[in-house]
């Protein structure tokens, strides 16, 4: 999963405690990805309506690296590891 891959890359950068993703309240597909990762919900706060559909409220979600141990569907990468590109030739 691409999101998954992205918290261990950041997870892997000095000084990272925790990885957020942030949404409008209103598009619950957002929230799906975050929710299957082990993310919590940590906190809603006022944000500018940049679309019509938009609540003007962020739902900011939050994940440390204990949480992503726990949900992970893979083993943490090794340090030295780099992030493999996911598209291949043909």
């Amino acid at each position: 999963m691409p999101t998954e891959a992205a918290a261990w890359q950041a997870f892997r950068l000095p000084g990272v405690d925790f990885v957020e993703v942030v949404h409008d309240r209103a598009h619950r597909a957002s929230s799906a990805v975050p929710g299957r990762l082990g993310f919590t919900e940590h906190l809603r706060r006022p944000a500018e309506r940049l679309a019509p559909a938009e609540t003007g409220e962020d739902q900011i979600w939050r994940l440390n690296r204990r949480q992503l141990e726990v949900s992970s569907s893979r083993p943490a990468p090794h340090p030295d590891a780099t992030m493999a590109s996911p598209r291949t030739e043909n």
